[in-house]
This record gives structure tokens, C-alpha cells and sequence, in this order.
């Protein structure tokens, strides 16, 4: 879980210095980005957090523990834009201390997950164990483990199950693979977009994102519980709305032409955040305990690939659409992926309505 830590703080390191020093050529922020790919980088701590958290609670528990996580980064994740509008609004300057503030905000975080949170002390102990090795072997030795690591949870993800678990178990990941890709437009274009066709400067911008992180977080830990116990939804009814959610939100944006009314987006995407909980919930309940966190290293290298492929899609569609003068077309794409990944959790839902009345006979790896 520390490693994603180490490729944010380097980031956040760049990003500091490049903001003291203008002078400095803006492809410096390569090599913070570099590092933070190579330790693995968000989606890896979110699958990292989300292992954590399934194997310290119960079936019942685990998709109300999910969602407080996810919903707590999205209040937390509100104190960022709101602190860039103020920085924004009142001064020209001081972009520097606002990502150093980020950077103590990680120490904080990496200080939290090392010395308080119970695995690591176990883990520290077992390390201390270890005999070292040469440098040389040591490293062929890793190498070779996360080969196996990764081999063996690829073969645990193929491997066969009764009464088409195995099916709801590829079918979800596809489901992610999907969802991924949309990830990628917003991250990639939405401000390109709505400050060049929608008007938003930098603080409105802001203010739009702290509107949205407000009412995910609101959603996830007030509305997403009370579905569960008072209405007794299933997780891949969850699914459905949060993928229908977000198909609206995304068309929504790419049709409309007002300033005003894109503040009404974050609204319609109130369910769009269900996704990232109910996928992971369902995906370790399909499997055994010890297997769950091997099938969510395989769903975060795949979210990897997929946000790959997602930012080459779009970058290149975009600019394209530019020149047709439909550049919110592009959001149309994006939510024909989020349609596709909600017509899986439909099918998902089909069949674990079937659940004990088939049987898979042939499996994918013998």
C-alpha cells in the first residue's frame, strides 16, 4: 500500500518545484508523472485500500465499509478545489505552497498507513526476519515473484467455478475495463472542455468540482446505506444505477451548451460513484477470502490498461470532433462505455438470478 505513496510524493515533489521555479521547462512534470506510473499510481492505491478493507470485514459488511472509504476520499477530495478557488480568487501566487500542502497531506497519509495500521507492523516484523541477499540475486528474486504473483493471480481469476460464479467473475472485470475508459475523459478533457465551449475559468471550475466531490461523498455515505437496509438492493442493482447515472451525466454534459445548467451535472451523476463500490463488493464475493486480493491486483492492472487505452481514445476523437465543431460529442463516447458496462451489470443480475440452476463443466485453465 506505501508504494503508490512514494510515485505521489515525487510528483507532488516536481509539481512543487516547477511552481517555484517557472523558469524551468514544463517537461519536468514528465518525470514526476513517470514516477508515479511506475509505483503503480492511484488506481493501484485504490485497489490496495479496497484488499484492505474486504479482508478486515464481513459479507455483510463489505459494501457499506467500501462506500464510507470511497465516500470519505470524495469529501476529502472537495478540500482541494475549494482550496485551489480560494487560491485562484485571491492571489496570483502561492500555487507552490498549495501543492506542498498536498505533499505533507501524503506524509501524512504514508506516517498513517506505516506505524498505526495493524498489517504494517506484522509486515515490518517479517521483513526484519529475512536474510539479506546480494543486490544482484535480490532483485532477480523480485522480478521473478511478482512474474509468479501476477501469473498465479491471472490463473485465479480463469479458474473454475460452479453455477457461473466464474462468468460473473470476467464479466465484472470487463464491466471495470469499461468504466475505466470513461474515467479517462474526464480526467483528460473535461476542463479543456468546458473552459473552451462552456466559459469556466479556473475557479469555476473548481467550484464544479467541489459541488460534485460533495454530493459523491453525500451519495456514498448517506443515500448508498440507506438503498442497502431500508430497500434492500442488490449490488448489481447498484450497478444499474450507477451506470445509468452516469450515462445521463455524460450525455447531459456533451449537449449542453449553457454555463449555468453543466452545475446540474454532478446531480445527475448523484449514483455514478455506486460503480467503483459495488464492482469490488461483488467481485470478492464471488470468490474466496483468500483469493480476493489476487483478483483485485488483476481489476487494478486491467483499470491501468484501460485508462491507457481510454486517454488514447479520446485524445485523439476529441480533437477530431474539435474540427466538426461537435467537441461534446466526445462525452457521447463516453457514455456509450458507461452504457456498455451497465448492460453488463444487467446481464450480471440475469444471471445470478439463475445462480444454482447451471453449472459450468469445462474450465478456461485445466
Amino acid at each position: 500500500m506505501t508504494a503508490p505513496f512514494m510515485g505521489f510524493l515525487a510528483q507532488h515533489l516536481v509539481c512543487v518545484v516547477v511552481a517555484a521555479l517557472p523558469s524551468l521547462p514544463l517537461a519536468v512534470m514528465y518525470v514526476g508523472a513517470t514516477l508515479n506510473g511506475i509505483s503503480g499510481g492511484y488506481p493501484l492505491f485504490k485497489s490496495a485500500v479496497s484488499s484492505y478493507v474486504v479482508r478486515t470485514a464481513s459479507p455483510e459488511e463489505r459494501t457499506f465499509r467500501l462506500s464510507m472509504v470511497e465516500g470519505t476520499v470524495f469529501l476529502g477530495g472537495a478540500v482541494g478545489p475549494f482550496t485551489l478557488k480560494q487560491v485562484v480568487t485571491s492571489t496570483t501566487t502561492g500555487h507552490d505552497y498549495l501543492f506542498l500542502g498536498s505533499e505533507m497531506s501524503l506524509a501524512v497519509a504514508l506516517l498513517y498507513i506505516v506505524f498505526i495500521l495493524p498489517d504494517s507492523h506484522s509486515t515490518s516484523q517479517e521483513n526484519a526476519e529475512l536474510p539479506p541477499e546480494h543486490s544482484g540475486t535480490a532483485l532477480c528474486t523480485q522480478v521473478k515473484t511478482v512474474l509468479q504473483n501476477f501469473s498465479g493471480s491471472v490463473s485465479t481469476v480463469l479458474r473454475h467455478r460452479p453455477a457461473g460464479k466464474r462468468t460473473s467473475v470476467l464479466l465484472l472485470i470487463l464491466a471495470d475495463f469499461f468504466i475505466a475508459i470513461a474515467y479517462s475523459a474526464e480526467s483528460d478533457l473535461r476542463y479543456i472542455y468546458m473552459h473552451n465551449y462552456l466559459g469556466f475559468t479556473l475557479g469555476q471550475y473548481s467550484l464544479y468540482l467541489v459541488i460534485k466531490n460533495l454530493v459523491n461523498g453525500i451519495s456514498l455515505l448517506g443515500v448508498l446505506p440507506v438503498l442497502r437496509l431500508v430497500f434492500d438492493i442488490s449490488d448489481a442493482s447498484l450497478g444499474i444505477l450507477g451506470g445509468t447515472s452516469r450515462v445521463v451525466a455524460f450525455t447531459m454534459l456533451a449537449l449542453n451548451t449553457s454555463h449555468t445548467l453543466t452545475y446540474i451535472v454532478p446531480f445527475l451523476d448523484v449514483f455514478g460513484q455506486y460503480l467503483f463500490v459495488v464492482l469490488r463488493s461483488s467481485l470478492c464475493g464471488l470468490v474466496k477470502r483468500e483469493e480476493q486480493g489476487r483478483v483485485l491486483t488483476v481489476l487494478s492492472s486491467l483499470a491501468q490498461m484501460s485508462m491507457l487505452v481510454g486517454s488514447l481514445l479520446f485524445d485523439n476523437v476529441y480533437p477530431a470532433l474539435v474540427l466538426l465543431a461537435h467537441p461534446g460529442y466526445t462525452f457521447l463516447v463516453a457514455a456509450t462505455t458507461m452504457a456498455t458496462a451497465t448492460t453488463i451489470f444487467i446481464c450480471i443480475r440475469c444471471c445470478r438470478a439463475k445462480e444454482g440452476t447451471c453449472e459450468e463443466t469445462q474450465p478456461i485453465l485445466r
